[in-house]
Order: C-alpha cells, then sequence, then structure tokens
C-alpha cells in the first residue's frame, strides 16, 4: 500500500501505481508476502526512509526499473497509471519480438511524454468508465457497515494466507511464520 494510504487514507490512481508494483512483486516472488515478518509499524518506516523490496532473483533488470519507479515516495514524481501500460506495452512488445528477459529495456519516457502531450493514447488503451462517490453523502450506517465488511474480509484474507503459507512449510509443520528463522 503506498504511503499516502497508509498514513493519511488517501487512495487515488497515483497510490494504485504504487500498490500494483508492490502486486508485480509478489508475482515474481511467487506469492511471498512482502516485508515477510515484520510488524505493519516497521514496514511504515521502512517505506518512508526510501528502503524498497529487493529485485526478486529472476526478475528482469527492466521490470525491477518499472517497479521502483512505482514505488516513490512522493506521488508527484511516481510513475503514472499511463506511464506504466506504456512500461508494460513496451515490455511484451519486446518479448513478443523474441527478446529473453536480461534483453528487455526500459521504454523512452521522452517520447511517451511528447505523445501524451499531442493528446495521442495508448493502442492497447480502453476506456474504463469511473465510478465517484460523495461519501459525505451516504448515511453513517452505510459507511460503518462497508467498513466492517472490509475488516471482516481482511481478517479472512489473513487466515486464508496463513493456512496456505503452512502448506508450504517442509513437512506440514504446524508452527507458525514468525517462529522459524
Amino acid at each position: 500500500m503506498a504511503p499516502e494510504s497508509l498514513n493519511y487514507r488517501k487512495f487515488s490512481p497515483q497510490s494504485d501505481v504504487y500498490s500494483l508494483g508492490v502486486c508485480i512483486w509478489e508475482i515474481m516472488m511467487h506469492g511471498i508476502k512482502p516485508w515477510q515478518g515484520i510488524r505493519n509499524h516497521d514496514v511504515i518506516k521502512k517505506i518512508e526512509s526510501g528502503e524498497i523490496l529487493p529485485k526478486p532473483t529472476k526478475c528482469p533488470w527492466a521490470l525491477y526499473d518499472m517497479m521502483q519507479a512505482m514505488w516513490i515516495i512522493d506521488e508527484n514524481f511516481r510513475m503514472t497509471a499511463l506511464e506504466t501500460t506504456h512500461f508494460l506495452e513496451h515490455l511484451l512488445d519486446e518479448i513478443d519480438s523474441g527478446k529473453s528477459f536480461e534483453e528487455l529495456t526500459v521504454p523512452d519516457f521522452h517520447k511517451l511524454r511528447s505523445k501524451l502531450g499531442n493528446g495521442l493514447t495508448s493502442k492497447r488503451q480502453s476506456i474504463v468508465p469511473v465510478l465517484n462517490v460523495d461519501a459525505s453523502q451516504l448515511p453513517t450506517s452505510t459507511l460503518w457497515r462497508t467498513v466492517e465488511n472490509q475488516r471482516l474480509q481482511c481478517e479472512e484474507d489473513e487466515k486464508w494466507l496463513e493456512q496456505e503459507e503452512q502448506k508450504l512449510l517442509p513437512n506440514g509443520s504446524n508452527h507458525s511464520i514468525d517462529n522459524i528463522e
């Protein structure tokens, strides 16, 4: 989750970009939870001090460069959703042309920004409607119900994740991940 979301509950397309970068990292790590074994409060401190997740072993450098641009603390300097789309399309085009992971390159963002300035859009981009809700217009009970549902879902997700992590332990051990070291 983006620093501004953790600290101020501020969600935006820029915070989504940050979160997508973490999701890509998790995929490249084959589902390993980021900041494994570190308390949430300490994770926030690490992120605010500029520490980032390490490069996954088999991750192409170009993809890790993109993740780092997605994790810039100041959202105003972070890669945008459109730049992320362009970057991913560039990598897909290179893979489709037969380049190996080691040969993948970072796209030229100067060209992208000049295209965007001319009103051109990405060839694969589709228009997605945005759901815009003014929370102040919703009844308080609806907001509380939504927050409670999110809390319950989070608890269920944590239980599921713990069960999945248990399956990964050798010999079906019942030890918690926190006790292994």
